[in-house]
């Protein structure tokens, strides 16, 4: 397996994670509506659904959470009709109806359209350990979702073994320095995915600097510039530029198909 993996955007939250033949797709099946983000643009979106390049063959499909800024029930019902994957992680939530909802409309589609499906179902500060197969494994944890009207949802963290690159996607965390220091108990991240909203809370710094500490640090769910009405992507550049001299290098993913590489640590080459 190449030594190093790849994150390349596709809009908003939706990221492409690859590591030799494997590419997993994390909150990339999003709604197109009921939320104010950035769509994936079309032509994108048609080559995704269609398992073509530049995004090829997805092996599996994540999603950190619920809402309709990283899931969608139709893209993923669409998606899984066309293509076929080696597992989905699929979260449940029936903190609220709405929400719950959401969960038995899925499961109902599921049950017509058999897929291999790892439902997660963990109570906040629960965790659990996939793997999927030799050199790709996944531990899922729920931290809760940030904000505080939201605490109550789940918002699943994800830290991805790819053969000796961890790479940490935390979605819409709750900034819980406790709860990632218990997730993690010292697993080196390589790369960390983290929204400006979460960055932005001296919490949400003291995860980043104190306890994952990431040698690649990756600011993304921004939109796109036609569509920053809250100015979010001027927020992650004054972030950027704030925290340019720690220890990990930083990145911002603004624009689709812009990529980060993750190479494997010499250290962990050796062993």
């Amino acid at each position: 397996m190449q030594e190093h993996a790849t994150i390349t955007l596709l809009a908003n939250c939706g990221v492409l994670i690859r590591r030799g033949n494997v590419r997993i797709l994390v909150d990339g099946l999003y709604s197109d509506r009921n939320h104010p983000f950035s769509l994936v643009p079309p032509a994108l979106k048609n080559s995704l659904m269609a398992g073509e390049k530049p995004i090829g063959e997805i092996n599996y499909v994540m999603f950190t959470h619920g809402h309709p800024d990283h899931f969608g029930i139709r893209a993923t019902s669409q998606f899984l009709a066309a293509n076929k994957v080696r597992g989905l992680l699929m979260p449940t939530d029936n903190s609220e109806p709405w929400m719950a909802n959401r969960t038995r409309m899925m499961r109902e589609w599921l049950d017509e359209h058999p897929q291999p499906v790892h439902y997660l179902d963990l109570p906040q500060g629960a965790a659990q350990n996939l793997k999927l197969e030799p050199g790709v494994e996944v531990t899922v944890f729920n931290s809760g979702h940030q904000g505080a009207h939201l605490k109550h949802n789940s918002n699943y963290v994800l830290l991805l073994r790819l053969d000796g690159i961890n790479i940490l996607i935390t979605g819409d965390a709750y900034y819980s320095p406790t709860m990632f220091g218990r997730m993690l108990e010292g697993t080196p991240v390589d790369a960390m995915l983290i929204n400006p909203l979460f960055f932005q809370q001296p919490k949400g710094v003291q995860v980043v600097n104190e306890v994952v500490k990431p040698r690649i640090l990756v600011l993304y769910h921004l939109p796109f510039a036609d569509n920053d009405k809250f100015g979010t992507r001027r927020m992650a550049d004054r972030q950027a530029e704030r925290h340019s001299r720690e220890a990990y290098e930083i990145h911002v993913l603004r624009e689709s198909l812009q990529t980060v590489d993750v190479p494997k640590t010499l250290g962990r080459i050796l062993r």
